[in-house]
């Protein structure tokens, strides 16, 4: 079961950081120095080698094209439309969120955007939110409460209860949840695509549809902190007592560490779990790249019910890894490598926060700098 409340927790410390705010411990360190923060909620596209992307809605959306070094910030959907998810259809781009201004009269909740960045549609739909997909728009229908409709932002994967054909929803002037088909089965195909049943559930009202189903150890250690030789992620009492076996697993092949980071991704039916171990804590792991002793990668075997060291990377900070490529830090820099050629390249570089989203095989960067956004940058993992 997912923990809300970790995620909220994480969500807003995150937040504290980049508006400006800082986290000190006992010893003096502040959470802001060196550290690194991995989201994968979807808030980038492509359309081929052009790249829209979006930095929060404090530091804007912007748009990298094909064959340019440079991305261009979108000013108006900027200052005017809060994203929750980017996706892309064959041939546009779709911003799922909500107007924050009433320049397209203050109910859109969906833009459509060309390649070159320019909105052809502003367009409120009946679904809380949506995903475009071939020539496909997948939407979810009907959130029972704001606490539901925060899975718009929150969601690592589609998460749909209804689809539509790309023309007809362009070309519909109804705000009419009749015009959209149903999900329906314990599994289907639209546009090429496979969808996946998922019954209702404490954040979920109805049954929906995914396009990636997690096991159920993902939701254990999608994300762990062990500090001081303690558990002290903050998680729901059922999943704090499923997670003592696995970091009983993962400290007798690694040796009885102290501080160390979990997290893990979901990759089709595999799980693997990237485990961060640091020398230090501070009272709260704070991603201390100069405290990096190791990242270690295991792979989880549902047989068993057990984890497997995989491989070792010393001195490196990982923040991804599936097998092709790997994302680390080390010191001030981030490094992307393509582990079969073991090509390496320098992408970033900063000595505070680097964020980073990952959404399918593009990988958005940025930081800010006094409250502002410094620099972003935006490459395909190919």
């Amino acid at each position: 079961m997912k923990n809300k409340y970790l995620y909220l927790f994480l969500i807003s410390v995150i937040m504290m950081i980049l508006s400006g705010c800082t986290l000190r411990t006992s010893d003096g360190f502040t959470s802001d120095e060196k550290s690194i923060c991995v989201l994968q909620n979807g808030r980038s596209a492509r359309i081929g080698n052009t790249v829209l992307y979006d930095c929060s809605e404090d530091y804007g959306t912007y748009i990298k094209l094909e064959n340019s070094d440079v991305s261009r910030k979108l000013d108006d959907v900027s200052q005017n439309f809060a994203i929750d998810k980017i996706s892309s259809s064959n041939q546009y781009f779709y911003l799922s969120g909500r107007e924050i201004s009433d320049v397209w009269g203050g109910k859109t909740n969906v833009l459509v955007m060309d390649v070159n960045g320019k909105i052809i549609a502003a367009k409120e739909c009946c679904c809380d939110w949506i995903y475009a997909s071939g020539s496909t728009i997948f939407g979810y229908y009907k959130c029972r409460d704001e606490s539901e409709k925060v899975l718009a932002w929150e969601a690592t994967r589609m998460e749909v209860t209804h689809y539509q054909d790309e023309e007809e929803f362009l070309n519909s002037a109804h705000n009419n949840i009749e015009e959209w088909t149903p999900m329906t089965g314990e599994s289907l195909s639209v546009d090429g695509k496979e969808w996946f049943r998922q019954k209702k559930d404490y954040e979920h009202s109805q049954n929906y549809y995914t396009d990636t189903v997690y096991c159920d150890t993902y939701y254990v250690l999608e994300w762990l902190n062990y500090v001081d030789g303690r558990e002290s992620s903050g998680l729901d009492w059922d999943v704090k007592v499923q997670s003592k076996k696995y970091i009983k697993q993962m400290r007798k092949l690694m040796g009885a560490k102290k501080n160390f980071e979990v997290s893990s991704w979901q990759l089709e039916d595999k799980l693997v779990v990237i485990c961060r171990v640091y020398s230090r804590s501070g009272g709260l792991l704070q991603h201390f790249t100069k405290d990096i002793e190791r990242s270690l990668i295991f792979q989880y075997d549902p047989d068993t019910d057990s984890l497997h060291l995989d491989n070792t990377y010393e001195g490196k900070e990982l923040a991804y890894w599936d097998e092709t490529w790997m994302i680390y830090r080390k010191g001030k820099k981030l490094f992307v490598e393509n582990i079969p050629t073991h090509k390496v390249s320098k992408v970033f570089e900063n000595d505070t926060i680097i964020n980073i989203d990952l959404s399918y095989d593009i990988v958005t960067l940025w930081d800010t700098k006094d409250g502002k956004l410094n620099r972003s940058d935006t490459f395909i993992l190919q």
